[in-house]
């Protein structure tokens, strides 16, 4: 009974990675924006 809600999961995991592979595409270019984000907050906080 325990092994059989892990198989399960384990099918819907695999499905939510594909997902998540196509989501952290999407992250990456989010993070560089965040990076830039962050950067210019410390330059204009620093500035004033």
């Amino acid at each position: 009974m325990g092994q059989r809600p892990s198989v399960f999961g384990h099918r819907s995991s695999a499905n939510g990675h594909r997902s998540s592979a196509n989501g952290h595409r999407s992250s990456a270019n989010g993070h560089r924006s965040s990076a830039i984000g962050h950067r210019s907050s410390a330059i204009v906080s620093h500035k004033p």
